[in-house]
This record gives C-alpha cells, sequence and structure tokens, in this order.
C-alpha cells in the first residue's frame, strides 16, 4: 500500500510539474505577443514623428529663416528713416539694434 500513496504522489507532482510548464509556455507566448504589439506600436510613434513632425519643423525652420532675411534687408533702411523723421520731430536720435 505504501508503494501505492507513493506511485500517486509521484504522479500528482508529475502531472503538476506539467501543467505548471504548460502554464509557463501560455505566459511566455502571451508576453511575446505583448511585445510584438508594443514593437509595433513603437514603429508606428517613430514614423510619425520621423516624417510629420520633422517637416513641418523643417516647414518652420524655413519660414523663420525667411522672416530673418526680410528683417536684415530692411532694418538699416527702416531705422534711417525712423532717425530722420524723428530728428525733424524731436531731434532725438534713435539706434536700432544689431546682432
Amino acid at each position: 500500500m505504501s508503494l501505492i500513496i507513493i506511485n500517486v504522489k509521484l504522479l500528482s507532482n508529475f502531472s503538476k510539474g506539467k501543467f505548471l510548464n504548460d502554464n509557463m509556455n501560455q505566459e511566455v507566448k502571451n508576453l511575446e505577443n505583448r511585445i510584438k504589439n508594443i514593437e509595433n506600436k513603437l514603429d508606428k510613434i517613430l514614423e510619425i514623428l520621423e516624417n510629420n513632425i520633422k517637416t513641418d519643423c523643417d516647414k518652420m525652420s524655413n519660414h523663420i529663416d525667411f522672416i530673418e532675411n526680410i528683417y536684415d534687408n530692411i532694418k538699416n533702411p527702416l531705422g534711417f528713416l525712423v532717425n530722420k523723421v524723428n530728428y525733424y520731430i524731436s531731434n532725438n536720435d534713435y539706434k536700432y539694434l544689431e546682432k
């Protein structure tokens, strides 16, 4: 009878181990699937950042450069006119700012 109890215990422990192994394998597969989903979402985010935002930033940078060029071209004549008008109005000379 003690032999039967030992065999039942061995079978019970073996089946529990197999169940745990199957459970662990399923958990590993679930984790792998979740990681793949996260990687796919991350790839989409990176694509959006690289394509959309970068082009928008480039457009804004071009616009800023354009405005700075316009300002550089008109600041001297505009400063000259303002100084002359102010001179005739109040005899005060105003200076424009240099970079």
